[in-house]
């Protein structure tokens, strides 16, 4: 009879592994989690001489067209061109929305809100451009109230919504997963009254009959609720983006949001209720019943949870595989989780021993956090990616809420496995007591761990959150005393960048006193570029600003931020960046061949302009170097073939390197002067006195042939 019940049991678990097998193979999209915007043309805080034919947005995922619009707006907040904008199939993730040709000279903005056509969230946000020479100070930067990505969790409203319908989907797949893999087993190993005909064991109709009553009403229950938090999510998604800016009626949004080519999961999902609350109707006692419907409802329970992973984080990542880990992963919940219930009203309501049903429970329970484990794991490794992640995004953070909620459950666990269990054979009175009580405190617990999981679930991903974080322009965070510290820096590129630093904790009687300071400095020793100061300012309290052409070279950088306070110790705290090549900056190939005439030519303008500051050798020791800081550039190391290239020593010569004390020579020294210059100072490079660099040889770059 044991291997009899043993075959049962695996048949069953074979089912579920096929319907999962199944359930990987239903379409997924291949994106990356929630629509953020990736680039914009124009970029933010562009200065343009004439007016842009189009503003051009690229998301990090496909777009509803039905949902998502942008609008032109002007610095009185006036709609200039009202949008929605318009879609290219091909290109899913671009919004465009087309200029007038006479657009005016001014500041203007494009607000844009998107709803993602895979995992459903809404976002919004701004890009800020000028037009027009006499515009050119518009900001960089979102405004220090523009909510932050990485810190950005959702609505009390949608957290209720999505922890209602995730513990209704427990309710509901636990009372099917227990009447067929821990109350059938459970009851066919039990004695009673009634002789079975199959087995010739006899067991309890009555106590069979409870189950039905308790397992059926509590599917019900679930499918009920689930239906009805699905509808509301779905309204409420609609009256958000109705009140966030959007150009058409609530109707016309909800009508939209619920539409089968934008929503078809929601409509997979109340078909699905309905069919399981009718099969519901239909179920016969799970112990001594025919197994039919209680089988055929599993799968149908397992495509319930599909229709969340189906639009979801998982759906929205680059894996084959992350669509069926979750569908597990929500299964494996659904059955832990909503057999609690009726494990604890069960235990001492029927004639089943509790030797007999607690076990059954118990082994279900191990592969269920086996599996919550694995996929869970398994999740996190896309979804966050970084330690860091883990504990600087909200993301991070309520996930680790839940794996802590999982770590005591999983330790109340062991103690009815390990202590209570064993003690059914001789104390069970005191053993089932001590059960119950211990259930209700999962059940608490568990309770308590779908609020996390419906924050995890409305709140963009760790890795892509960083991103976004990026994107606007956030450098890095700091925290010391209660101060908090939020660098800003764009657009990261070599020529004019905006650095701010937004305080938070600071008591705003100190505001009108403390000072803020950055400092500069090349990140690479062997360029010597030494550190350049700029105090920034403040109109609000919280967010210092300074804008200037700080970082002339690209690579590694470092800026240091100093608070200082009267009376009290300096803040400080020392952020590594990477500048970027700015795309706008020119490199022209030197048109100039390297000659005696050329070299004697740059020499003659080198020792008239140069030799003040750099020095006969080039060493940057010449006779004003001492008194300039930062002192001058050290050429024996600038004009080593394959440190710079002949356009970028073009481009310093004529422009200046700002904040030092580098004249620009476009006014005073012709292009062909510049570039006799350029090849009369490559001839000072002395790569063997600079062994950290092996030069490699550059495009652009001209290496002297003749000495003068």
């Amino acid at each position: 009879m044991h291997q009899y019940h043993l075959r049962k049991v695996t048949w069953r678990l074979v089912l579920i592994l096929v319907c999962s097998g199944v359930l990987a193979f239903l379409p997924s999209s291949v994106v990356s989690a929630h629509a953020n915007l990736v680039s914009s043309d124009p970029a933010r805080g562009a200065a343009l001489a004439e007016a842009p034919a189009a503003v051009t947005l690229t998301f990090s995922e496909p777009l509803d067209p039905a949902l998502s619009q942008v609008q032109l707006v002007d610095v009185h907040g006036k709609v200039i061109v009202p949008g929605p904008g318009a879609f290219d199939p091909a290109t899913p993730t671009v919004l465009k929305l087309a200029l007038p040709a006479n657009l005016p000279n001014g500041a203007y903005t494009a607000v844009w809100q998107t709803h993602s056509a895979a995992d459903g969230h809404f976002a919004n946000g701004s890009v800020a451009f000028s037009v027009g020479a006499g515009d050119s100070n518009v900001s960089l930067l979102p405004p220090d109230t523009a909510p932050i990505p990485t810190q950005t969790i959702p609505t009390v409203p949608e957290i209720v919504l999505r922890w209602g319908g995730y513990l209704s989907a427990a309710l509901l797949g636990g009372a099917l997963f227990f009447g067929v893999l821990v109350w059938r087993p459970a009851y066919c190993a039990s004695a009673g009254p009634d002789p079975d005909q199959e087995t010739g064991v006899l067991r309890d109709p009555n106590a069979d009959d409870a189950a039905l009553r308790i397992l059926r009403r509590q599917a019900w229950i679930g499918a009920g609720l689930l239906a009805l938090f699905t509808v509301l999510l779905a309204l409420y998604q609609a009256w958000t983006a109705y009140s966030g800016g959007s150009q058409q009626s609530f109707g016309a949004v909800l009508l939209n949001l619920v539409s089968f080519d934008s929503n078809w999961q929601l409509w997979l999902r109340l078909a699905l209720l309905a069919i399981i609350a009718f099969i519901a109707t239909r179920l016969s006692p799970p112990g001594r019943g025919p197994a039919g419907l209680w089988l055929a409802a599993l799968p149908l329970a397992m495509l319930v949870m599909a229709s969340f992973s189906l639009k979801s984080h998982s759906a929205a990542l680059d894996n084959p595989l992350s669509v069926p880990f979750d569908i597990l992963h929500l299964t494996a919940m659904s059955a832990w989780f909503g057999g609690l219930l009726p494990l604890f009203l069960l235990v001492r309501r029927t004639s089943v021993p509790p030797a007999v049903l607690v076990p059954r429970f118990t082994l279900m329970a191990l592969v269920c956090v086996a599996t919550l484990a694995l996929t869970g794991l398994y999740s996190a490794i896309f979804e966050i990616q970084t330690l860091g992640g883990l504990f600087t995004t909200s993301y991070g953070l309520s996930l680790v809420v839940k794996v802590s909620i999982f770590a005591v459950l999983i330790g109340l666990g062991a103690v009815n496995f390990l202590i209570l269990t064993p003690r059914f054979k001789t104390e069970e009175s005191r053993a089932v007591r001590g059960l119950r009580l211990s259930m209700r405190a999962e059940m608490i617990l568990g309770t308590a761990l779908l609020v996390a999981v419906g924050v995890l679930a409305g709140t963009s991903p760790s890795f892509q959150a960083t991103q976004a974080d990026q994107q606007m322009g956030i450098a890095g965070q700091y925290s010391e005393n209660g101060i908090g510290m939020r660098l800003w820096l764009a657009p990261s590129m070599t020529g004019v960048n905006e650095v701010a630093v937004d305080l938070t904790g600071l008591p705003a009687a100190d505001v009108a006193t403390d000072q803020v300071l950055f400092r500069f400095t090349d990140a690479d020793p062997a360029m010597k570029m030494g550190t350049t100061q700029a105090e920034a300012k403040t109109s609000d309290g919280v967010r210092y600003l300074v804008r200037g052409s700080y970082f002339t070279m690209t690579g590694p950088w470092t800026i240091q931020v100093i608070l200082r306070r009267p009376g009290q110790n300096d803040i400080v705290h020392v952020f590594p960046i990477a500048i970027q090549a700015n795309p706008e900056d020119t490199d022209p190939a030197n048109p100039v061949p390297v000659s005696p005439a050329s070299l004697a030519d740059g020499k003659t303008l080198y020792q008239s302009n140069c030799v003040l500051c750099h020095g006969t050798s080039g060493k940057g020791d010449g006779p004003a170097a001492h008194s300039l800081n930062p002192p001058p550039a050290d050429l024996t190391y600038h004009t080593i073939p394959g440190v710079h290239t002949d356009g970028q020593l073009f481009y310093w010569i004529s422009n200046g390197l700002p904040r030092t004390a580098m004249p620009a020579f476009a006014t005073t020294l012709s292009d062909i002067q510049r570039w006799d210059l350029v090849n009369f100072i490559r001839t000072l490079a002395q790569p063997g006195a600079h062994p950290i660099l092996t030069p490699t040889s550059t495009s652009g770059s001209a290496t002297p042939t003749a000495t003068p």
